[in-house]
C-alpha cells in the first residue's frame, strides 16, 4: 500500500512539473511573439528616449539576446525560485505578487465561501420543493447567471446599486479619508467587497445550485433513503443525516473546478471595480508589455490552481473513501 501510494505521489509530482514546464514554455513563446516592445512601452510613458539609451536598457534586461538564450536564462533563474524583475515597475515579480495577492485572495475567498453556501441552500430548497414557484424562480436565476458575462453584471451592479441607489461604493477597496479603528476599516473593506464579490460569485452560485439540486434529487430516490423513510425517520432527519452528505460531494468538485474560472473572472472584476489585486497587475503587465511580470503571474496563477485542485482531491478522499488510492476505503 505504501509503495503504491509513493508511486502515485511521484507520478502526480512529475505530471505537475511537466504541466508547469509546458505552461512556462508556451507563455514565454507566445508572449515574445506578441507585438510590442517592453522597453519602448516603458520609455514612451516618460516622453521617449535616445536609441542609445533604449539599446542599453535592452541589453540590461537581456532582451537583445536570441529568444532561446532568453528562455534558457529564464528557466535557470526559475529553478532557484527567481521569477525575474518587472520592467514596468522596476521591482522583483515576487514582491509585486506578495503585495497584490491578499486583495485577490480576499475577493476569491469571499465569493467562493459566501456563494457556495447560498448556492447549496438554494439547491437544497429547489430539490425539496421540486416544481414549486421558488424552484422555478431559482432555475430562471440559474439560466440568467449562466448567461450574464462577469464584466456586464459588474457594470449593471455599479449602475443600479452604486450610482443610482448609492448603497455601495462605486469602486476601490477602501474609502480615501476613512477615520477610526481597525474594526471601522474592516467594515469599510467589507462594504467595498459586496459588489465585486457578487459579480464574481453569481456564476458560481448558479453552478452550485444546479449541481446540488440534481445530486440531491438523485440521492433522494435511492433505496437507502426509502428504507430510512420506511423506518419512520422524520423528513428532516432523512434529508440532513442521510441524503445531504452524499449530495454535497459534487459541490467540493465543482468548487475546485470553478477556482480556475473564478481566477480568470477575478481579473475582469478587478478591472471594473478598480480592485487592487492580481487582476489589475495582469492588466498593467499586458499594457506595458512587461514579459517577466506576465509570465510570472501566469505561472503563479497556474500553481494556485494546481494547489486548489490537490486540496479538492484531499477533501474528496475524506468525504468519499471510494476515491482513495487503491479504490476502496
Amino acid at each position: 500500500m505504501l509503495i503504491r501510494l509513493t508511486i502515485a505521489l511521484l507520478r502526480r509530482l512529475l505530471s505537475v512539473i511537466g504541466l508547469l514546464w509546458a505552461i512556462v514554455t508556451l507563455s514565454f513563446i507566445l508572449i515574445h511573439l506578441a507585438p510590442g516592445d517592453p522597453i519602448q512601452s516603458l520609455v514612451g510613458e516618460n516622453g521617449g528616449a535616445s536609441p542609445e539609451f533604449i539599446a542599453r536598457m535592452r541589453a540590461e534586461y537581456g532582451l537583445d539576446q536570441p529568444i532561446f538564450v532568453q528562455y534558457w536564462h529564464y528557466l535557470a533563474k526559475l529553478c532557484v525560485g527567481d521569477l525575474g524583475y518587472s520592467i514596468r515597475f522596476q521591482t522583483p515579480v515576487w514582491d509585486l505578487f506578495a503585495e497584490r495577492l491578499p486583495a485577490t485572495l480576499l475577493l476569491l475567498a469571499s465569493s467562493i465561501v459566501v456563494f457556495s453556501l447560498l448556492g447549496t441552500v438554494a439547491g437544497v430548497y429547489s430539490a425539496v420543493n421540486e416544481g414549486s414557484f421558488g424552484d422555478i424562480a431559482l432555475r430562471i436565476f440559474v439560466v440568467l447567471a449562466f448567461s450574464l458575462p462577469v464584466f456586464w453584471l459588474a457594470q449593471l451592479l455599479i449602475y443600479a446599486l452604486a450610482v443610482k441607489a448609492s448603497v455601495f461604493p462605486v469602486m476601490g477597496m477602501r474609502s480615501l479619508f476613512i477615520r477610526g479603528g481597525e474594526w471601522t476599516k474592516a467594515v469599510d473593506v467589507a462594504w467595498h467587497l459586496v459588489l465585486p464579490a457578487t459579480a464574481l460569485g453569481a456564476w458560481h452560485m448558479a453552478v452550485t445550485q444546479r449541481f446540488v439540486r440534481t445530486s440531491l434529487l438523485q440521492v433522494l430516490r435511492e433505496d437507502y433513503i426509502r428504507t430510512a423513510r420506511a423506518k419512520g425517520l422524520a423528513s428532516q432527519q432523512v434529508l440532513y443525516r442521510h441524503a445531504l452528505r452524499n449530495a454535497l460531494l459534487p459541490v467540493v468538485t465543482i468548487t475546485g473546478i470553478s477556482f480556475g474560472t473564478m481566477l480568470t473572472g477575478a481579473t475582469l472584476t478587478e478591472m471594473v471595480f478598480n480592485w487592487p489585486g492580481l487582476g489589475r497587475l495582469i492588466l498593467d503587465a499586458v499594457l506595458g508589455r512587461d514579459r517577466p511580470l506576465l509570465i510570472g503571474l501566469l505561472l503563479i496563477s497556474s500553481v494556485l490552481t494546481i494547489v486548489v485542485d490537490a486540496l479538492t482531491g484531499i477533501v474528496q478522499n475524506m468525504l468519499d473513501p471510494r476515491t482513495r488510492v487503491g479504490g476502496t476505503g
